[in-house]
């Protein structure tokens, strides 16, 4: 199943959005289509006493997080330890990720459990300009489709960088500005082409288009390509209806001048 009008419809209205509270709703009636039941997109702190800064959404039992905050359950979390080595989703559930879990941890997760929240998907947030961070949605010990994770991966991702750039009043004027070469670059790798195949594609050499992504990431203040890919789409350096592949329709690898860069091609890189 596709959810391509369901990540679009986000992106577009939380571009619209003017607070934290829209973006709340909007966020939770999303992974609610999705399959999901209850949400938190934060920063990796004590939830009742954020710092300046932090990003702190969430629709979880207040029950929980009172308790989560008189428990000092930030500093031990094993969600908020995981993600910090972590870049992709991962289950609650999942036996091979609780296997590494101290007891303190497991009790954690089972108080978690007890409190409504039994089972669900955490994505880990990381950015060189804002403090740790994941969005974890409850599950509720359900089935989710694999095509579900990767929508609310995307999503989860673009909510955190909406609420803080909400957060902090971020000035569109202040950023620096993606040189065309590192835009191409950064589409077709958000495609999720590997440096090699967009060199094919552009006609450079492998080790430019690796140059051209570490420069993107410095630019952007991000320390993942996913995270720059959502940036970039926030700020309008690239279009979602430019990077998004329907099921389906794997393109084959071809040349610069078949993919219309021909033109680009020329410029020095």
């Amino acid at each position: 199943m596709s959810y391509f009008e369901d990540i679009q419809e986000f992106i577009e209205l939380s571009q619209r959005s003017t607070n934290i509270e829209e973006l709340a709703t909007l966020f939770g009636a999303t992974i609610r289509r999705l399959g999901f039941d209850r949400f938190a997109c934060c920063s990796h702190v004590d939830p009742l006493r954020p710092p300046e800064q932090a990003v702190m959404i969430a629709d979880y039992p207040e029950d929980w997080v009172t308790y989560f905050s008189e428990r000092g359950y930030d500093r031990l979390d094993p969600v908020f330890e995981s993600c910090q080595s972590r870049s992709l989703p991962f289950r609650w559930s999942d036996p091979s990720w609780r296997a590494h879990l101290t007891p303190k941890q497991i009790e954690i997760l089972e108080e978690a459990s007890d409190a409504g929240l039994r089972d669900g998907i955490s994505v880990p947030i990381h950015s060189a300009t804002a403090l740790p961070a994941s969005c974890s949605m409850s599950l509720d010990g359900r089935d989710v489709d694999p095509a579900a994770v990767n929508a609310v991966h995307l999503i989860a991702v673009y909510l955190h960088e909406a609420a803080r750039r909400s957060a902090v009043r971020f000035i569109k004027s202040d950023r620096r500005t993606l040189s065309p070469r590192q835009k191409q670059c950064l589409e077709l790798a958000a495609q999720g082409k590997s440096d090699w195949a967009i060199s094919r594609i552009l006609g450079v050499s492998e080790s430019t288009v690796h140059h051209h992504m570490i420069m993107t990431l410095r630019k952007m203040g991000v320390a993942t390509r996913a995270q720059a890919i959502v940036k970039a789409l926030f700020q309008g350096d690239i279009r979602f209806l430019d990077i998004i592949v329907e099921p389906g329709e794997a393109q084959p690898e071809r040349s610069g001048a078949d993919r219309g860069f021909s033109r680009s091609a020329k410029q020095p890189d």
